[in-house]
């Protein structure tokens, strides 16, 4: 019989696996179109990434979480300027007051989060920070149809990296909480999964993913 722990660990995984595996099938079959429209929802996606850590790390109950959220704010809040730039070499713009749907949900979701304990945003965080380790392979072999440049791809190439070191973090500062928070942790990561799909799917096919 599994121990709890590793059971624990193992939905973290599965929600994360599940996340990557929509991404990357959506990845295969991408024509031009649906690639510049998934960079406009990394846009708005990232937009606020730093204001919304920055936000967690206000909230969070202990000195040690508050410090990881400002750490990552720091990191991530000019990313979004990667898919800008990126959109910009297909001589598209973004309009930065019209999020998609599934981006805004997901930013109220956030806020919400603040009712419970403050290490739900450790969930969050780890199947957006992993997903990357699921992803294998270069960047521009994901779009097989697809001729991209290193210039039209600086969203994911950077993603694909800092991810990997994130997701690591993640992790490590996960198994500080996880004996007493596992149940806020891997409901957080559970409805992130679902979140990151519907944002990729909106983001490829300008609808929402179809419920099982």
């Amino acid at each position: 019989m599994a121990h709890a722990a590793d059971y624990n660990w193992d939905k973290l995984e599965s929600y994360t696996k599940q996340a990557a595996d929509t991404i990357l099938a959506s990845f295969r079959e991408a024509d031009l179109d649906m690639y510049k429209h998934f960079l406009n929802s990394m846009y708005h996606y990232t937009l606020h990434s730093g204001e919304r850590l920055e936000f967690a790390s206000r909230v969070a109950e202990t000195d040690e979480l508050k410090a990881f959220y400002k750490e990552l704010a720091d990191d991530e809040e000019s990313h979004y300027r990667l898919a800008q730039a990126d959109l910009e070499e297909f001589g598209e713009q973004v309009d930065p007051n019209n999020p998609p749907e599934p981006v805004q949900r997901f930013h109220e979701y956030w806020q919400s989060l603040a009712k419970q304990h403050s290490s739900a945003y450790l969930g969050v965080l780890y199947v957006a920070e992993n997903i990357a380790k699921f992803a294998t392979g270069p960047v521009l072999e994901m779009f097989p149809k697809l001729e991209l440049t290193k210039a039209q791809t600086r969203w994911l190439r950077v993603h694909a990296e800092v991810d990997l070191e994130h997701g690591a973090e993640v992790q490590e500062m996960c198994a500080n909480y996880m004996d007493q928070y596992e149940p806020v942790i891997t409901d957080a990561a559970r409805q992130m999964s679902q979140f990151w799909i519907d944002i990729m799917h909106e983001g490829f096919y300008g609808r929402s993913a179809p419920r099982a």
